[in-house]
């Protein structure tokens, strides 16, 4: 079965930076990708299968006020949402649980950090 990974986030280039390293340790992955939550949301109400795993950064969630985040839980309850944030903020961390977010994580940017996170999102999809 098909699996895909969904991933919004408005820096294009980390988008791109994370599909190729999906891509590259496992070419059985797709990924599908946004750049704000408005195309996010008009994507996602439109697809038939749920992603495997969400990716969302957090300066999304601050753009929408967490509009993106609730209706994704509305939509794909059962799909856990891994936010990811250059920010190390309890804060943000407290608002992005109370949204139903799964794991609010320190943003990775090294290569070898970004492998990393991407390994451990495939494992936990397979």
């Amino acid at each position: 079965m098909f699996q895909f990974i969904y991933i919004i986030d408005s820096d294009a280039s980390y988008i791109d930076l994370l599909v190729k390293t999906f891509n590259k340790i496992d070419s059985n992955v797709g990924c599908v990708t946004s750049i704000n939550s408005e195309e996010a949301l008009n994507t996602l109400s439109d697809i038939i299968a749920a992603p495997a795993i969400i990716l969302l950064n957090i300066n999304i969630i601050k753009a929408d006020r967490g509009l993106c985040l609730r209706t994704i839980k509305t939509l794909f309850s059962g799909v856990g949402v891994v936010v990811y944030s250059p920010y190390v903020s309890i804060e943000y961390q407290k608002i992005t649980e109370e949204l139903g977010a799964t794991f609010y994580i320190f943003n990775p940017y090294q290569s070898i950090e970004v492998n990393k996170f991407a390994n451990l999102i495939l494992e936990n999809i397979k």
